[in-house]
C-alpha cells in the first residue's frame, strides 16, 4: 500500500534533480512574471522600480529556461540569470542560449544555499512556481535569498497555492498519493495516478442522478489534473511537497526575511469593486487596516487556490492610491474589440477571456477604438489622448485626468495592459520581414512558439511555414516562391497576422 503523504520525507536536491531530469517540467513564458508588468505594478503601488530595459533579473527554480530566455530576446539589454538544481534542464537551455547567440543569459546549476553575494543584486526576482513545493527550511531560504538579493528598490514575484481553495485540489492530491508508491519509477508512478483519474472519472458516471456537490467537486479537480501533462502532473500533484499557504501566513513569514507585501501580479484580483458596491465597501474598510488581511477576505470570497505575490523591502512607504496618477508616465494596450451596447446604451469592450468595460464618453470610446486599431502595440498615454481628445487646442489639464482615471479602472478591470515603454515587436513589416530568432529556434521541435508579447501561441502549418522563412533576407517574392507560390497579397495578410502576435521585429 502507498505510504499516506504527511508521512513522505522531503527530498534532498540531489534527488529533486533527478525527478526533473528523469520527467521535464512543462515549461512556457509566463507573461505575469515580465519585469515589465512588474514594474507597472509597483508603481500603481508608489514604488518607483529601477528600467527595465536594462534591469537585472534573477530566476529561481528556471528550469530548461524558456521564461527569461523569452525575457532576454525582447530586452537585449537588460541581464538575466536562472539557477535550478536539475543539470538536465538547464543543459537545453544554455543550449537554446548559445544558438539564439544571447549574450545576457546565464544558467547556473546550484541550490538556494549557494546563492551567496557572488551573484551581485537584482532588480527582479522571480521565484514561480517553487515555494509550495519544498520543505518549509527550503522555502524560508527562498524568502531569505529574494531579501538578500534584492535591490533597494526591487521587487520580487513568489507564487503558491493558496487556502481555501488548496484544499479542492488537495483532496485529489491525497487520493493519488494513496495510490502512487513513491520508490516506483517516475513513469510507473504517473501511470498509477492516470489510473486513479479514470477510476474517479468511471465512478462519476455510475451514480445515479446528480451527484452531490461534494463529488461534484471531486470530479472537477480531478478532471483539472487529468488535463494536465506527465510533467505537470509528476511535479505538482505527485510531488513529495504540495502544500497551499493562508496569504497572511506568507506575508507573516515575508515579514520574518525583512520583506513587505507589495501587490499582486494578478493586478485585478485585488480590486473591492469586483465583489458589488456592499462588499466592495467593507472589502476597503479592511484595507484601511490593514491590505494583508483584506486579501485574506478576498481569498475567502473567491476561494483562491493560487497567488502570485509581488514582495519589496520592509520599510519602503508604498502608496496605492497612486494608480491613475501613474498613467501619464506609462504605455497602453489593448485586445479588447468593440461590441454591443450594454442596457444603458453605453459602448462595451472586451471578450469573455479578458473581461469587459463599458464606456459612454467620447473621450474613453476614442481611446478604447485607437487602441483596439493598433492592437496589440503599446502607445504612450500622449498619444492616446491627443488622438482622443477631439477639440481646438488640444487636450486640457482635466482631460488627462479623465483619461487616466478611466485606463486605470480598464486595467484594474483586467481588460487593458499597461506598459513601461514600447512594445518589442513591429506591426508593420520591412522588405524582408524579420521574425523572432527564439520562435523560428522553437519551430524545429514543434507549432508551440513564444511570442514577443510573452506569451505562447500554437500556430497552423501555413503560418510555421512562413515564419520559419523569416530570417530578414527573403522578400515578399522569394516568400512567396518558399510557400508554393502564394499571392503576394495573401503573403501580407500572414505577415499582418504574425506581426499581431507580436512575432515579427524590426
Amino acid at each position: 500500500m502507498a505510504r499516506n503523504r504527511r508521512s513522505r520525507p522531503a527530498e534532498p536536491a540531489s534527488d529533486l534533480a533527478q525527478r526533473y531530469d528523469a520527467i521535464p517540467y512543462p515549461t512556457a513564458p509566463q507573461p505575469a512574471t515580465h519585469p515589465d508588468h512588474l514594474a507597472v505594478v509597483a508603481r500603481l503601488c508608489g514604488l518607483e522600480t529601477a528600467p527595465v530595459e536594462s534591469a537585472r533579473v534573477l530566476e529561481i527554480g528556471c528550469g530548461d529556461g524558456q521564461n527569461i530566455l523569452s525575457l532576454a530576446v525582447a530586452l537585449p539589454h537588460a541581464h538575466f540569470t536562472g539557477l535550478d538544481v536539475a543539470p538536465g534542464p538547464l543543459a537545453r537551455g544554455a543550449a537554446a542560449a548559445r544558438d539564439l547567440d544571447l549574450t545576457n543569459v546565464n544558467l547556473f546549476e546550484m541550490d538556494l544555499q549557494s546563492a551567496g553575494t557572488a551573484l551581485g543584486d537584482f532588480d527582479y526576482v522571480l521565484a514561480h512556481g517553487l515555494y509550495s513545493w519544498v520543505p518549509p527550511a527550503v522555502g524560508a531560504r527562498l524568502l531569505a535569498v529574494c531579501c538578500e538579493r534584492l535591490a533597494p528598490n526591487g521587487v520580487a514575484l513568489v507564487s503558491y497555492n493558496t487556502l481555501p481553495g488548496g484544499h479542492l485540489r488537495r483532496m485529489v492530491r491525497d487520493i493519488l498519493q494513496f495510490e502512487v508508491h513513491s520508490d516506483d519509477p517516475p513513469e510507473a508512478q504517473v501511470e498509477a495516478a492516470r489510473g486513479m483519474l479514470d477510476l474517479l472519472e468511471a465512478g462519476a458516471s455510475h451514480v445515479a442522478g446528480q451527484p452531490d456537490p461534494f463529488r461534484r467537486l471531486l470530479l472537477e479537480q480531478a478532471r483539472l489534473a487529468a488535463s494536465r501533462s506527465d510533467g505537470g502532473l509528476f511535479h505538482d500533484d505527485l510531488a513529495p511537497v504540495c502544500e497551499p499557504f493562508y496569504v497572511t501566513e506568507f506575508v507573516a513569514e515575508a515579514e520574518r526575511h525583512g520583506l513587505q507585501f507589495l501587490g499582486e501580479a494578478d493586478y485585478f484580483e485585488m480590486q473591492e469593486d469586483r465583489f458589488g458596491e456592499d462588499l466592495g465597501s467593507l472589502l476597503r474598510a479592511v484595507a484601511a487596516e490593514s491590505v494583508v488581511l483584506k486579501e485574506q477576505y478576498v481569498d475567502f470570497l473567491a476561494c483562491r487556490q493560487f497567488r502570485m505575490t509581488l514582495l519589496c523591502h520592509e520599510g519602503i512607504s508604498l502608496d496605492r492610491t497612486a494608480g491613475p496618477a501613474a498613467l501619464p508616465g506609462l504605455f497602453v494596450s489593448s485586445d479588447a474589440p468593440p461590441g454591443d451596447q450594454d442596457e444603458d446604451g453605453a459602448a462595451v469592450f472586451g471578450n469573455d477571456e479578458r473581461g469587459f468595460v463599458s464606456a459612454r464618453e467620447p473621450l474613453a470610446l476614442r481611446a478604447m477604438q485607437l487602441l483596439y486599431d493598433r492592437r496589440p502595440l503599446a502607445l504612450p498615454f500622449a498619444e492616446i489622448l491627443a488622438a482622443a481628445v477631439d477639440r481646438e487646442g488640444g487636450p486640457r489639464d482635466e482631460d488627462a485626468d479623465r483619461l487616466a482615471r478611466f485606463l486605470y479602472r480598464t486595467f484594474a478591470a483586467g481588460v487593458i495592459d499597461l506598459h513601461t515603454g514600447p512594445s518589442a515587436f513591429i506591426l508593420e513589416p520591412g522588405t524582408r520581414p524579420r521574425a523572432s530568432p527564439l520562435a523560428r529556434l522553437q519551430l524545429q521541435t514543434g507549432s508551440e512558439v513564444t511570442t514577443l508579447r510573452h506569451t505562447g501561441v500554437a500556430l497552423d502549418d501555413r503560418a510555421a511555414a512562413l515564419l520559419a522563412l523569416l530570417d530578414g533576407t527573403r522578400n515578399r517574392q522569394v516568400l512567396s516562391d518558399g510557400l508554393g507560390g502564394s499571392a503576394l497579397d495573401e503573403i501580407d495578410a500572414d505577415l499582418r497576422q504574425l506581426g499581431r502576435l507580436g512575432l515579427l521585429i524590426g
